[in-house]
Formats: structure tokens, sequence, C-alpha cells
């Protein structure tokens, strides 16, 4: 994945400093059923953990400065994690544009690796299923959820960062003098 890095401590990817990706400051709610969310912030090789499928862990506040009149494009969620057993894990990811009344439809991240490895879900031209305005992005509307798929809590799913991008362009103008 571009932009991303090897990890010298695992030979796994780690999610790098590529532009326009922003990290979650804060844990929304619910947080059910992982363990130390806040571990997923930075890719340091602090993980956040879940054991069964359907558990929950939300992330919030990515600091996203979009202009008002500008049209979204895209969203691209990025999760490095690893897969720490024979259960073929994954995980889903959910995005709500107003404070976590609603999301949208869950979108999986594909097979984990035993090793750290970045999967992306979504991407330019990808809207989840809906238009978005840019004061959806701001701190306070805008949650990421995170849905474990596995169903094995002796192999726990773990996750060392997730940062999303929003892809964007400006709008408008009107006809030529």
């Amino acid at each position: 994945v571009g932009g991303d890095e090897i990890d010298s401590n695992t030979n796994g990817q780690v999610l790098g400093n590529e532009p326009g990706f922003n990290a979650p400051t804060a844990n929304g709610t619910p947080q059910n059923g992982w363990t130390d969310g806040s571990n997923a912030y930075v890719s340091d090789g602090l993980y956040a953990t879940a054991g069964f499928g359907g558990f929950t862990q939300s992330y919030a506040n990515f600091g996203f400065s979009i202009p008002e009149n500008n049209e979204i494009t895209g969203i691209e969620v990025r999760v490095e994690g690893a897969d720490t057993g024979a259960s073929s894990h994954s995980v889903n990811a959910e995005l709500s544009w107003n404070g976590g009344s609603n999301f949208t439809n869950g979108e999986n991240s594909g097979t984990f690796t035993f090793t750290d490895s970045v999967r992306s879900i979504g991407g330019q031209g990808e809207l989840w299923g809906r238009t978005w305005t840019p004061a959806e992005f701001n701190n306070g509307n805008f949650i990421l959820n995170i849905i474990n798929q596995v169903s094995n809590i002796e192999e726990p799913m773990r996750i060392d960062a997730i940062k999303v991008r929003v892809y964007h362009q400006a709008t408008g103008g009107g006809g030529g003098g």
C-alpha cells in the first residue's frame, strides 16, 4: 500500500505518514469487547485486541478540515493489524456522519496475515452508499466503527493503527463573462 513502511521489528507493514490520512484521537461509543482501543491511534506495536466476532470499537476526532463548498468524492479507511491464529481474521468498517445515530453499511477489510499488514477499505470514488457534506466530517459528527469478524477468542484480532482519508475537490464557479 503506497506510503506504508516495513516494521523492522516484525517485518510486517505499518501505516506510514502519507499526506491526507488522519488518525483518531478519541474513542467513541460503543466500546464493547475490545481491549485497549486507544492503542490503535498510532502505529507503535501496541494493539487494540478483540476475540469474538461482532465486538465493536468506535473511533472519533480525526481532525478533518474540509472546505464547506468542497464535494466529497471518496473515503478510505486504512487498518494496520494482524491475524493471531488460523481463523481468517478481518474487520468491518462502518461510518457515521451524525455522531453515531446512523452508520453506513459495513465494508470488509479482507483477511489479515500473521504479521502486521495494512488493509484499505473504500477509497477514491467510494462513498459508502451515501452523499456526504464537509460538515459531516467535523469532530463530533464523524465516527468510525471497527467490528471484529473472528469467532475464536484464543486467537484475537490485533489492530496497531487506523487512519482515514477523505477525498474531496473544490466545486462551484459560475459561468465566465
